[in-house]
């Protein structure tokens, strides 16, 4: 009925034209015109009520898709949540359903994964390595270290020497969760350095494992064994030796630590570690020790963009007490280190060095520490002990070519001041030498080549020298 309604408004209005004005009556072909006109109007009114009623149409339709889809939507959730969920690489995150991760997710530092349903992080990382080493000349008690404090001295004849090894391959663990006090860390670390008498060479298994680091740290307190706080870990030389250069600081062991970060780069360490003096009376006998205090030792660091500069003191209580002697003396060393960056090749050259001063430190200095039966800590002279001064240091200077390519030459010297009551076969100085060239033709491998050279003389005159070439390929993880 609506349509008709414009109809009859025109048909009336078409009337009343009439009406009022006769003479159009009369007119037959402006009748003809207004009729023509509200025929245009009626077919208009038809098209436009024949669209809206398409339109219609056509939202029905949309709307019933729509709901279609929805509940396929729903039914395909359903079906994903009762379905098992897959395992292994396969298992992703967007197959599982929101607040409940079962995928593996990243941890708080770099390189870790987070234990499900915890805020532990950790990481499984170490290194494969594999030296291979030609020797001239006698280096000792490993022939897998080049130890310059164990050359033999006087007339010998020593003959080349071939060696393939694996013993550096080592592996970690890191473990890290926030708390109150600041990230709970706890690091522990092997390699295959151990005693291997056990296990002859013979055997496809010769190397025993060995503890390198087992420590716990929340905040600034650290226990465990580390690198002892007399180190400067930062100015280490790289060498491919795995003995590392002889007038280092260089060595891990037990103890207790405490850091404390000041402003400007500055930090302090104070630490009590573990006592173990190298003592004897005559070459070779040893005697028992008796250890009643830690070594105290604290080492103040400065960090800048150029590098940085750090500065040790150590005090250590050397005592024997076996029933027949009963004595003791006080053991005290200083030292100054650093890595100061350069810009002769690139910017991530470096020079590093460690200079090394005191009485009774000799288990602090890499070439001092005991082998062959000599003792550099302290040593009894008739019933009193007597401290030995002695002087290191090293100077390394790393050129980084590019990201693949890199050197290293370091150079190392050792003096103990031995006193005249020692036997002339005593060492009296150390002599070290080393020059590489390592390749990184991909991430995280690197192949070396080193050389090194290396002297000893003793107090009575006799020198000996060895020399060593050596290849080795590592991967670290």
């Amino acid at each position: 009925m609506r349509k008709f309604f414009p109809v009859m408004v025109s048909a009336l209005a078409l009337s009343a034209a009439i009406a009022i004005t006769p003479a159009a009556a009369a007119d037959q072909a402006t009748l003809d015109k207004l009729t023509e006109l509200i025929e245009k109007q009626q077919a208009a009114l038809d098209a436009q009520s024949r669209e809206l009623s398409a339109l219609r149409a056509q939202v029905q339709s949309l709307q019933g898709q729509q709901k279609e889809t929805a509940e396929a939507v729903v039914a395909q959730k359903k079906a994903l949540e009762s379905a098992p969920k897959a395992s292994g690489a396969t298992q992703t995150a967007s197959a599982a359903p929101a607040g409940d991760k079962k995928y593996v997710e990243q941890g708080d530092f770099p390189g870790a994964i987070k234990v499900p349903g915890t805020d532990v992080s950790f990481k499984v990382g170490g290194q494969i390595k594999v030296d291979a080493i030609y020797s001239n000349g006698s280096t000792g008690v490993s022939e897998d270290l080049f130890q310059t404090r164990a050359i033999t001295t006087g007339n010998t004849n020593e003959s080349g020497r071939s060696r393939i090894h694996a013993r550096e391959t080592r592996l970690n663990v890191d473990v890290r969760s926030p708390t109150e006090y600041g990230d709970l860390r706890a690091f522990a670390e092997f390699d295959l350095f151990g005693q291997a008498v056990s296990k002859p060479q013979s055997q496809v298994n010769g190397y025993d494992v060995r503890l390198r680091h087992a420590w716990v740290q929340v905040g600034g307190l650290m226990a465990g064994q580390n690198w002892s706080t007399f180190n400067d870990v930062a100015a280490f030389a790289e060498t491919l030796d795995f003995a590392q250069v002889n007038g280092e600081s260089f060595i891990r062991q037990p103890q207790i630590r405490w850091t404390n970060k000041f402003d400007d780069g500055w930090s302090l360490a104070v630490a009590a570690e573990n006592p173990e003096g190298d003592l004897s009376d005559t070459v070779p006998a040893t005697v028992a020790q008796s250890d009643g205090i830690p070594d105290m030792i604290a080492a103040l660091k400065w960090e800048q963009d150029w590098g940085h500069l750090q500065t040790g003191a150590l005090y250590r209580r050397l005592a024997i007490d076996n029933g027949a002697v009963d004595t003791a003396t006080s053991g005290y060393g200083v030292n100054l280190s650093g890595k100061i960056k350069t810009d002769v090749f690139s910017d991530k050259d470096s020079l590093k060095f460690q200079v090394n001063y005191g009485d009774g430190i000799g288990r602090y200095i890499n070439d001092l520490q005991v082998t062959r039966n000599e003792s550099f800590d302290a040593v009894l002279n008739g019933n009193d002990l007597e401290t030995l001064e002695a002087y290191s240091g090293y100077v390394s200077y790393q050129a980084v070519f590019s990201p693949k390519w890199r050197s290293n030459l370091t150079g190392g010297y050792v003096y103990v001041d031995q006193p005249d009551f020692q036997p002339g076969s005593s060492m009296e100085s150390t002599t070290y030498i080393a020059y590489n060239i390592i390749w990184s033709p991909i991430p995280k491998l690197d192949l070396g080549l080193e050389f090194l050279y290396g002297q000893r003389e003793d107090v009575d005159g006799d020198d000996g020298d060895a020399t060593r070439v050596q290849a080795a390929a590592k991967y670290t993880f």
